[in-house]
């Protein structure tokens, strides 16, 4: 069964699906990430219809995309101005 699964999530790709994003949004990218490359970061916030995006490349990061260097601070601003009653 566990085949199946990972042959249906295949069909899943975020790109597929980017131009329907139209609620803000944040895209955080690793400029040093070997496991999705920033060419594919920079192509999705591309295809991102929202007109309120922004997007934080981190020069020195890989995979993690500014984890560890504070990016959890911009996650937490970003909730905070949009989740508050």
């Amino acid at each position: 069964q566990d085949g199946r699964v990972r042959d249906v999530l295949n069909y899943y790709d975020i790109h597929n699906f980017a131009s329907a994003i139209s609620s803000p949004i944040i895209v955080n990218i690793g400029l040093r990430d070997d496991v999705c490359p920033p060419e594919t970061g920079y192509a999705l916030f591309d295809a991102i219809s929202s007109a309120d995006k922004k997007l934080y490349p981190y020069d020195d990061c890989g995979h993690d995309a500014g984890s560890q260097i504070g990016h959890a601070a911009v996650v937490e601003e970003f909730l905070a101005e949009r989740l508050s009653p």
